[in-house]
């Protein structure tokens, strides 16, 4: 009978709490990808089932690199009686290969558990399980060698009901990587609301979607940090120029919107009806083949619309434009204004396109070459005229997020085959199909980021000392015992002198663990550290807007939860501690399979979400744990002083006041600007190498630059073969410069930790990773039939710059060897001892003015002055 009212006491408890809100997950990233070294963001549909608001705690239970159970947890408020959604953040496990997906057996709810607490975490109220439409697609999941799949990139589609013509981007060749483009409605899903929810995305086109929604949404506040930590945005323009209100008051916009600051201001951009798609067709034409792009569907729809809408306005001082819109073509002056404009924007981009390129006028229209048969005894058509399709699409939006990719669609690979008509055109055909065949994936981010928190020395040191313990006692408790025994006559003792020596090496172990597992915390670490100009000091000094993210592997030589934290960041930016999120394809050679005495503990995101000072914490076995914190805010260490393009070349002088020594620095930019009075004009990129750059130096470009190398070829150099700087152009589809340097030897014998041998010490998957949308895809000598190699950047996305030299930036990449960790870090409130590698990423403006001017005619109602919040 006790029994029984104790179980009924304990159902009611339980049915108490259910009856409080229950829910279930409603996607899981963006339409079911994740990658699984990001943080990943989990959407949770809710229900109140009482009449009062609750608090409550959202927890999702993962496992860690030693298969400790890691709970990842968020605060959330329900109204009495409400529904609502919520996003929620957690990092995929990557043991046991990670969650399961696809073809996978094993149910996903069965890994990834997710629950409903009380406030504080102690009463269990709900099991909020999966929807059976949830999937989980892993990216990147090809194999570390050939035969792998080729990297994708993912770019969120804003929309409403735009087409954004993601078909042609399959199969394609002449692309670094794929293109996954996952659509998003903001009356659906929507969008995250931390930052932390977009570190899977690479870029995000916003379409027809109405950003307004958003403007006063915690939504419009994780975008803009997205951006600030160096994401790609690209927006299309709509008739509804109140859509740019948000953008225009954030100083993100590449073009000038209003014509001065006041609320009331009228519009810089004016909407403007043109008859043509010049601006589109010179975008798309392929001239890198002697084949004429097949525009019969772009003049269909041409024709079949009277006009087009196009916004007409003026680039900003400091922006880049890609591509150009002509007006008054008849006129005796040509006038000319951007159809694609970029602008950095912290260690981002924004780009504007002075044109709805959703819209329905541009997907489709009859062809006019159709003329169908009437009706027998009637003028009617026997049937609908033929649709044609516009194509070219994958080459617009390379133009659009400064990809330079070698794109050719399927279909127009097909149509050079099929146009195949003697030895020239089979020639043609055939140096096109052997320059860009799909390869197999090869990792590039492990040898790089991965192995450099390994403890090396210090577990090969204790290793060697077990060993030799062993050995030790082997011979005195075996062999050695037994002969000193039998020759003292005292063979009966063996057994006796085998305990008392079993006894001593245990004691004898219990001092040395006691001896050498004594001390404070060391680290050994990877951290990337991205700098761009931050407001100056009260004082007039120069300030930096930081982003810091460190990988490292811990050591504590001591038992039970060990304290690790990181201080409050800046404003409207955020600090995070967490267990070491890494791709499951890196555990296939790893045989460790974890603790016996697993552990729990909580990573608490409301701090993260809130922007405030994190902490965790880590069960410890006086031993090592990987783990990996994030911090971002201002700081005063930095790269100052000056740069400029000028007709023949760089120029300026630079100071280095990060206060570290620097090691293999790259200085990466676009040279010239893009001319408005020459049609299909392009710029080059170009590198600047110096092997070291002392804290505290001056160096001064012009004379850096004169005095180096070209990079390989006759009479040049690469970095690391000696002390000489190096300087060439970087441009894709080549077989010199920086290109043959940075693929050259990336063919297909080559795994993901071998290609980046480290010669010299010199890495090249460093300015690989920062540069790789400016690099281009890998091509294939004429000739070489070995399989091609398809870049992996597992670990590494982040470190992509190429949006801020699209931008026209100036670019430093650099390290610092033998670093402490930089971000202000503790464990147990105190310092510790840390040692490692800090990759440096500074986007400094460089001065274009030096150059031909872009020639600008400002509509009549806007003032010659500049535009609001832009600076020179």
């Amino acid at each position: 009978m006790r029994f029984l009212w104790a179980g009924l006491f304990v159902l009611s408890l339980t049915s108490g709490a259910l009856a409080q809100a229950n829910g279930y997950v409603r996607e899981l990233g963006f339409d079911g990808n994740y990658r699984p070294d990001c943080w990943t963001p989990l959407y949770v549909h809710l229900e109140s089932t009482i009449s009062e608001p609750a608090e409550y705690q959202i927890q999702i239970h993962q496992q860690d690199l030693d298969q400790d159970t890691v709970v990842y947890t968020r605060t959330i408020t329900l109204g009495p009686q409400a529904r609502d959604n919520v996003w929620v953040y957690f990092q995929p496990q990557p043991t046991n290969d990670g969650l399961p997906g696809g073809t996978s057996a094993t149910p996903l709810g069965d890994v990834l558990k997710v629950h409903l607490y009380d406030k504080a975490g102690k009463k269990h109220i709900a099991k909020l399980p999966i929807q059976s439409t949830v999937k989980a697609n892993s990216l990147d999941t090809g194999g570390s060698g050939l035969g792998g799949e080729r990297a994708v990139k993912v770019v969120l589609v804003v929309r409403e009901t735009g087409n954004y013509h993601a078909q042609e981007f399959a199969n394609a060749h002449g692309v670094i990587e794929d293109v996954l483009f996952i659509p998003v409605r903001l009356d659906q899903t929507g969008l995250p609301d931390h930052a932390l929810g977009y570190q899977m995305v690479d870029a995000i086109l916003w379409l027809d979607g109405k950003l307004n929604t958003i403007r006063n949404t915690p939504s419009f506040g994780a975008l803009q940090q997205w951006i600030r930590q160096g994401g790609n945005f690209a927006i299309c323009h709509q008739s509804d120029r109140s859509q740019l209100e948000a953008l225009i008051a954030a100083d993100m916009l590449p073009v000038v919107g209003k014509v001065s600051p006041a609320a009331d201001a009228a519009w810089a951009i004016q909407l403007r009806q043109k008859s043509d798609l010049d601006h589109i067709l010179e975008v798309l034409q392929d001239t890198s083949l002697a084949l004429k792009f097949n525009d019969a569907a772009w003049k269909a729809v041409i024709k079949a619309s009277p006009s087009f809408e196009l916004a007409y306005a003026q680039a900003r001082p400091d922006a880049m434009v890609d591509a150009w819109i002509s007006w008054n073509k008849q006129g005796e002056k040509e006038d000319k204004t951007p159809f694609i404009a970029r602008r950095a924007y912290g260690m981002g981009s924004v780009t504007w396109v002075a044109q709805e390129l959703g819209s329905g006028l541009l997907n489709e229209a009859p062809d006019p070459t159709d003329i169908p048969p009437p009706i027998a005894g009637t003028t009617k058509p026997s049937r609908p005229r033929r649709t044609l399709l516009t194509n070219g699409w994958p080459r617009l939006w390379d133009k659009v997020f400064g990809w330079r990719n070698q794109t050719r669609t399927n279909g127009e690979m097909e149509d050079l085959k099929a146009q195949n008509q003697g030895p020239a055109r089979e020639a043609i055909y055939q140096l096109a199909a052997n320059q860009y065949p799909r390869g197999g994936g090869v990792d590039i981010g492990k040898a790089m980021i991965d192995r450099a928190t390994e403890h090396g020395a210090r577990s090969t040191a204790y290793v060697f000392l077990v060993v030799l313990f062993f050995i030790i006692y082997w011979v005195i408790a075996g062999p050695g015992s037994y002969l000193y025994l039998a020759n003292k006559k005292k063979k009966g003792l063996s057994w006796t002198v085998f305990g008392a020596s079993a006894l001593a090496a245990t004691l004898l172990t219990v001092v040395l663990v006691k001896v050498l597992l004594r001390g404070g915390a060391e680290a050994r670490h990877v951290t990337l550290v991205r700098l761009s100009p931050d407001a100056k000091a009260a004082d007039g000094s120069p300030r930096f807007a930081a982003s810091m993210h460190t990988r490292m592997g811990l050591y504590i030589p001591r038992d039970g939860e060990q304290t690790v934290s990181v201080s409050d960041p800046g404003p409207e930016r955020t600090a995070s501690v967490s267990p070491y999120a890494v791709h499951p394809q890196w555990l296939k050679d790893d045989t460790d399979a974890g603790f016996t005495d697993t552990a729990k503990y909580f990573v608490d995101t409301d701090p993260i979400l809130s922007g405030k000072a994190a902490s965790v914490g880590f069960p410890y076995r006086s031993t090592l744990k990987k783990i990996e914190a994030r911090w971002a805010g201002s700081i005063a260490e930095g790269i100052t002083g000056n740069a400029a393009m000028t007709p023949g070349g760089i120029s300026g002088t630079l100071t280095n006041k990060l206060g570290r020594d620097l090691s293999n620095v790259y200085l990466a930019f676009s040279s010239g600007w893009v001319d408005a009075g020459e049609r299909r004009s392009s710029t080059n990129d170009l590198i600047l190498f110096i092997p070291n750059w002392k804290n505290g130096a001056t160096i001064d470009l012009g004379v850096e630059a004169s005095k180096a190398k070209p990079v390989i070829g006759i009479n040049g150099a690469s970095p690391g073969s000696g002390t000489s700087n190096v300087y060439d152009r970087l441009m894709p589809a080549t077989t010199d410069g920086w290109s043959k340097y940075l693929l050259g030897d990336f063919s297909g014998t080559f795994g993901g930790e071998v290609y980046d041998k480290g010669q010299s010490g010199i890495l090249r998957t460093f300015p690989l990773m920062g540069l790789v949308d400016r690099v281009g895809p890998f091509r294939r000598a004429q000739g070489n039939d070995d399989t091609r190699p398809e870049p992996i950047r597992r670990g590494g996305r982040e470190f992509n710059v190429s949006q801020l030299v699209a931008s026209g930036r100036l670019i430093v990449m650099a390290q610092a060897l033998d670093a402490p960790v930089p971000l202000p870090m503790q464990v147990n409130g105190g310092g510790f001892e840390s040692r490692g590698t800090t990759y440096y990423q500074v986007s400094l403006p460089l001065d274009r003015s030096a150059l031909k001017p872009v020639p600008q005619t400002q509509p009549t109602s806007q003032p010659t002055t500049k535009g609001v919040g832009s600076t020179q």
